[in-house]
């Protein structure tokens, strides 16, 4: 299966906004919330990517 340049630059653009959201929380002591902070982005993102599949995260 090829993934098109545009997936590809989802793909990229939802991981770097999980990455984000969860940096805004170093430092805190609280990982749970900065794990969950990134997966809540990651599912807004990929809520709206127009594919069909199954993404497993962790």
């Amino acid at each position: 299966m090829i993934i098109g340049n545009g997936f590809v630059d989802l793909f990229v653009k939802t991981t770097s906004e999980a990455a984000y959201a969860s940096s805004l929380l170093k430092g805190k002591g609280d990982k749970i919330a900065a794990d969950q902070a990134a997966v809540d982005k990651m599912r807004l993102f990929l809520n709206n990517i127009p594919m069909k599949g199954r993404i497993v995260i962790g």
